[in-house]
């Protein structure tokens, strides 16, 4: 087969796979609950470097998470569990809720281990003096989000949907990538 040929064929056989894959339903505005994302993971990082602000969620807005980062020998950690208080429908794909609590699992301390420095802080990058959340639910428009929250959680092209769900930290201007609706 000639090269033309097989690139044609790729193509064709590309195309077969992707036609078979669509967009998960959005999540109903009447059933969205803190309960809905029991289970998921969010994610806060530049898509480069080795760190990332890390959270899942449990029941009834309660999460625990970790903020991590390695350089050179050093790896800087901050263990932290929170509760977000009563969700308000902002529209049909976006609510917000205040962070009522957020707990350091941690101490401040240092400590060294397989040549490595452990620096324990007591700061979760991306969750700092967060106290005004939003939450982008699959389906929102992505040219109504906040520039700021696209910056972070796209590493490239801007869909015209969001796929997955994201969280916002209004005061810090910081953007939460969540699991992809139709995972979990």
């Amino acid at each position: 087969m000639n090269k033309k040929k097989l690139f044609i064929s790729m193509i064709t056989i590309m195309a077969v796979i992707l036609s078979s894959f669509s967009l998960p339903a959005a999540v109903s505005a009447k059933s969205f609950t803190l309960n809905t994302l029991k289970g998921k993971s969010f994610s806060f990082s530049s898509g480069a470097g080795g760190w990332s602000t890390d959270i899942t969620f449990r029941s009834n807005g309660t999460f625990s998470g970790q903020y991590h980062d390695s350089e050179y020998k050093e790896v800087y950690l901050c263990n932290f569990s929170g509760k977000f208080g009563k969700l308000k429908k902002v529209n049909k794909y976006v609510y917000s809720a205040r962070l009522v609590n957020i707990k350091i699992k941690n101490k401040k301390k240092t400590v060294k281990k397989n040549g490595l420095k452990y620096i324990y802080t007591t700061s979760p990058y991306g969750m700092e003096k967060g106290k005004n959340f939003y939450f982008y639910l699959p389906g929102a428009s992505c040219a109504k989000l906040p520039k700021d929250f696209k910056n972070w959680v796209f590493f490239g092209k801007v869909p015209k949907k969001l796929t997955f769900y994201g969280l916002y930290n209004i005061n810090e201007k910081t953007g939460f990538r969540g699991d992809d609706a139709a995972s979990k």
